[in-house]
């Protein structure tokens, strides 16, 4: 294992630091609030075993919990939809997870776009989402092991009347 430091600049920016150095078939990526199951590897490699050559990304359903004061609440299952294009993902109600992403694929898309949208530090999981779909296909199974911890700082929550200007910003 090797450690990584970088100062902030954003997640695209950190992701394509390290990029290079990954020597796996395939990249998880887990945002800091969230945690996975204790048997999200295993349930995860059984289905990557079976994975097409053309799909760059594979995703499932989120358990949702809500931080209070002193606990955690939790709300429940959020079902993951089948994304058959770009119009289909970028239509999506909620964040697209687990997102495990084919290495190769972000490789033969010079990793994940630093766009000139708030200076490439929102909606960073769209923006290399949108990429890959454009030559890739996307797929879904019906499993939970990613588990989303909602809180009121949530910077997809406080960024949501951002939401359609950064549609424009793709086009």
């Amino acid at each position: 294992m090797r450690l990584f430091e970088k100062k902030n600049e954003g997640k695209a920016i950190a992701l394509n630091h390290l990029l290079p150095h990954v020597t796996t078939d395939f990249i998880l990526e887990l945002d800091a609030d969230d945690w996975l199951d204790p048997d999200a590897i295993s349930v995860i490699k059984k289905l990557l075993a079976d994975l097409s050559e053309n799909v760059s990304v594979l995703y499932g359903n989120l358990r949702k919990w809500k931080q209070l004061e002193e606990d955690i609440l939790f709300k429940g299952v959020t079902k993951g939809n089948i994304i058959n294009g770009r119009a289909d993902l970028l239509s999506y109600r909620f964040p697209l997870g687990p997102r495990i992403y084919r290495t190769s694929a972000l490789k033969r898309i010079e990793g994940f776009p630093v766009i000139a949208f708030k200076d490439g530090k929102l909606y960073e999981d769209v923006s290399v989402l949108n990429q890959l779909i454009k030559d890739n296909r996307f797929q879904y199974h019906d499993f939970t092991v990613y588990n989303v911890r909602e809180h009121k700082d949530s910077i997809t929550k406080t960024n949501r009347p951002e939401w359609s200007e950064f549609l424009k910003s793709l086009k």
